[in-house]
């Protein structure tokens, strides 16, 4: 996997901290401590979760962040039950990831069956997996 230029980070901060602002008062809540963003590039949503008030922010980036797509629909099922039961609460796909629900299309009927699409545009698709 080949790093992001500047390039790339360039031309996607705008739209990434666009998203961030949309995303932040949807997963924050008087509980909310801390956020953990895995693949922060620039902290550009940790800097939104940050001035949204929260005070422990944690970001990860590197070569070891990415593990790659799953092998098929049912490992992508199964990866996100793993992260629900993990205390996961939403799932965001931001417009660089629509292509999943493209591709794993059995996973997106899954979403869409069992969860709760909090948020659609052309930016962004949420589900919360809250009752």
């Amino acid at each position: 996997m080949q790093p992001y230029s500047r390039e790339f980070y360039r031309t996607h901060g705008a739209g990434s901290g666009g998203s961030a602002e949309i995303i932040a008062p949807l997963v924050l809540s008087p509980l909310a401590r801390s956020v953990i963003d895995v693949g922060c590039g620039l902290r550009i949503w940790l800097s939104v979760f940050e001035e949204s008030g929260v005070k422990d922010v944690f970001g990860i980036d590197g070569d070891h962040v990415y593990w790659g797509p799953p092998a098929d629909n049912l490992t992508a099922i199964h990866e996100l039950q793993g992260l629900r039961l993990a205390g996961a609460k939403l799932i965001v796909f931001a417009w660089p990831a629509f292509w999943w629900l493209d591709l794993y299309s059995e996973f997106a009927r899954y979403l869409y069956s069992h969860f709760n699409c909090v948020l659609k545009n052309d930016r962004l698709i949420a589900f919360s997996f809250r009752p």
